[in-house]
């Protein structure tokens, strides 16, 4: 059955007269700001921190501001039980997009390693705006009707992350490296999005679409109470199907080797 559609951590004050503009560079972050993108990604993204080796050694900072703004935006649910407060978390988070080009920005130790960043290596604001707009339009969903809404929720994140990445590498002129993290990030936010039913379903949030639980005979009830079954194990089967297509197809585009850190994961 194919289902293809297509810790510790350094004070947050911010001290404004350490932050440096020139013309040239643009903006400068303060070194304490980089060491709280550190620790922060090295305690809730283990993997993505642990990936980090494979980059240049020049461009670890600027991956690492933008793996900590995804984990900022990531944890907002985590924050709050109220989706009012959640959906104000990440609109203030869509509001610091909206200022980065200014500079004009409120003093946080991400957004301040985000703005140096965003500056050196012009990176795409409607990617940083898919990171937070999939989360806000995520909110009201409890479940999806359809597979296609949990492939654009992952392409929506963890492709827009990868797709970040090249821009920092300088890979991203290159059409089959995008196409290559369009697929590699769809399959990976859905392994994610799996690997985290149980803790979504404590949540009441289901991200098994209601078409593939009803052709698996799946309880939406039972899952929510996270109770193992063999229909949710079809499930779970049929989604890494999926995901090893997108993979596959990955690896018939023409990516560069420049493009190798962002994809690891795929090819090996």
């Amino acid at each position: 059955m194919s289902l293809r559609k297509v810790c510790r951590s350094p004070s947050l004050r911010i001290l404004q007269s350490h932050r440096v503009f020139n013309h040239r560079r643009g903006y400068i972050c303060n070194p304490e700001s980089i060491a709280h993108c550190r620790d922060l990604v090295q305690h809730a993204d283990v993997e993505g921190y642990l990936c980090l080796a494979f980059y240049p050694k020049e461009i670890r900072q600027h991956i690492l501001a933008i793996k900590a703004f995804n984990v900022e935006v990531a944890k907002a649910a985590d924050k709050s039980s109220n989706e009012k407060m959640t959906e104000i978390r990440l609109q203030w988070w869509r509001s610091v997009i909206e200022k980065l080009p200014t500079k004009q920005l409120p003093t946080h130790p991400v957004v301040d390693a985000l703005c140096e960043t965003f500056h050196k290596y012009d990176l795409d604001m409607d990617l940083l705006y898919s990171l937070v707009d999939k989360r806000i339009q995520d909110l009201n969903v409890k479940i999806p009707e359809t597979l296609y809404y949990t492939e654009e929720y992952a392409e929506g994140t963890q492709g827009a992350l990868l797709k970040l990445a090249l821009k920092v590498l300088g890979a991203h002129t290159v059409p089959g490296n995008v196409k290559a993290a369009h697929q590699v990030g769809t399959a990976v936010g859905i392994s994610m999005l799996m690997r985290g039913t149980k803790f979504h379903a404590q949540r009441n949030k289901v991200y098994i679409p209601r078409e593939l639980a009803s052709t698996c005979q799946l309880s939406i009830s039972s899952l929510t109470r996270c109770e193992p079954s063999p229909e949710l194990a079809r499930c779970m089967q049929q989604m890494a199907i999926l995901c090893r297509e997108y993979l596959d197809e990955a690896k018939k585009n023409a990516w560069t080797k420049s493009s190798a850190c962002p994809l690891l994961g795929f090819h090996r």
